[in-house]
């Protein structure tokens, strides 16, 4: 006879290991670019904060190269282009970054300037 195998979660997550103030702010080294805020909220299916989110972004700096050894093109070595940032009491986030320049897409056509944002957070799988 077989069984469903139960569901998991992600997380829980403990602050004390993940919550670095400092990745909020991919701008602290002074990289060439406009500086932008990507801010907002985190919220439950009934529209309630989620306070224990994790919140992370990768993106290429403002030429469009990202810190990556298989990018070929050397980044800005003032941009590392990750940030992690954990939501507060309201659900809140908040980085502060430059806006990200055109990537060559796959035909080497630019694609549009873009981020990637990744949500880690309880209910999710």
């Amino acid at each position: 006879m077989s069984r469903a195998t139960p569901s998991q979660t992600v997380g829980p997550y403990f602050r004390l290991g993940l919550d670095r103030p400092d990745w909020t702010d991919l701008t602290r080294d002074g990289p060439a670019g406009d500086k932008i805020a990507i801010e907002g909220r985190v919220l439950d299916g009934d529209g309630a904060p989620v306070d224990d989110a994790v919140l992370e972004i990768w993106q290429a700096d403002a030429e469009g190269r990202y810190d990556h050894p298989d990018d070929g093109r050397p980044a800005d070595p003032r941009f590392r282009g990750f940030g992690r940032a954990l939501t507060d009491e309201a659900g809140q986030y908040r980085f502060v970054t430059i806006r990200p320049g055109r990537v060559p897409g796959p035909d080497g056509a630019p694609q549009a300037p873009n981020l990637n944002l990744t949500v880690f957070a309880r209910g999710l799988l």
